[in-house]
């Protein structure tokens, strides 16, 4: 069986299938390039609150991000900048 693709790869494959660059993929969530950058190279997991606004965005589920450092503390300024 195939191993489930992480959150970066299918934030990734999102993207492509879009034909989004990183700094459209910024502008559509709200987001700064730099935070989206670090997702994509898996340098940084989003925190919870950011990992249900790219659920809804892009349908990418949440478990995929899920880790032990996924907290709803962390990294909560994107979500608040989107007001969404």
């Amino acid at each position: 069986m195939k191993p489930m693709k992480t959150g970066a790869e299918q934030l990734k494959d999102w993207m492509h299938r879009r034909r989004f660059m990183q700094r459209e993929m910024a502008e559509y969530l709200g987001w700064d390039e730099t935070y989206v950058s670090r997702l994509l190279t898996g340098g940084r997991l989003p925190g919870l609150d950011n990992a249900l606004h790219l659920e809804r965005k892009t349908g990418i589920p949440v478990e995929v991000w899920a880790s032990s450092e996924l907290d709803s503390h962390e990294i909560a300024e994107p979500v608040s900048r989107a007001k969404r």
